[in-house]
């Protein structure tokens, strides 16, 4: 039975570094390593969250980080051989045309608005915005019916 005013339980984790983990069951075993956490009210489960959409931020914007390391210089030398090869003597009319085209086309601008829908997406506590529905928070079960439409 519920207490006045409070949501079924949100069960999590907090790790010895402080990291959050949310229970994939109710009923799912803490490890070892982390201490139980349960969130009952709507106020307590926005809080945590916001805390995991932050980690979840971090953890983005590292790997973005480490995929830009990697790859600009790869683009660069693209791009500098596609200026060469538009610069050329040798490059007809019609290959320039489609060359600057093309550079066009690549705009590293857009980058940051696809990057940005790409965190919006990844954004939600699926716990806090999506109802089980007839499912059991303290059971670890699947209805295949549902996935297998």
């Amino acid at each position: 039975m519920l207490k006045p005013g409070c949501v079924p339980a949100v069960i999590y984790w907090k790790h010895r570094d402080g990291h959050l983990t949310l229970a994939p069951f109710s009923d799912a075993p803490t490890p070892d390593d982390c201490i139980r956490y349960e969130a009952d009210t709507l106020a307590e489960i926005d809080r945590i969250e916001k805390i995991l959409q932050q980690q979840e931020q971090q953890v983005l914007d590292r790997e973005h980080a480490y995929d830009e390391a990697l790859y600009e210089p790869h683009r660069q030398a693209i791009r500098d051989r596609i200026y060469a090869r538009i610069t050329s003597s040798a490059t007809t009319e019609y290959e320039k045309e489609f060359l600057k085209l093309y550079l066009e086309l690549r705009d590293e601008r857009k980058k940051a608005l696809y990057r940005q829908r790409f965190h919006e997406w990844q954004g939600y506590m699926y716990a806090r915005h999506f109802d089980l529905g007839d499912r059991d928070a303290s059971k670890e079960e699947v209805n295949i019916e549902k996935i297998n439409f």
